[in-house]
């Protein structure tokens, strides 16, 4: 699907919906030109996993003493 997002977001829409998808698709290199596309923030909010959702987690890591 390389240089052709319209496939790539048709791809990455039925992996999601067949839950096939994981939360490296946040990372994933090969996807980076996608990024700048207007469908990549709704894709990652669908998902729940735009850069707002992401940062909203809290978490609370203690150090064994």
């Amino acid at each position: 699907m390389r240089g052709d997002a319209d496939r790539a977001f048709a791809a990455l829409a039925a992996a999601a919906k067949i839950r096939e998808i994981t939360p490296y698709v946040v990372v994933e290199t090969d996807l980076r030109p996608l990024h700048g596309d207007q469908r990549w923030l709704p894709f990652l909010e669908r998902l729940g996993l735009s850069p707002k959702q992401l940062s909203a987690i809290e978490f609370k890591v203690e150090l064994p003493r």
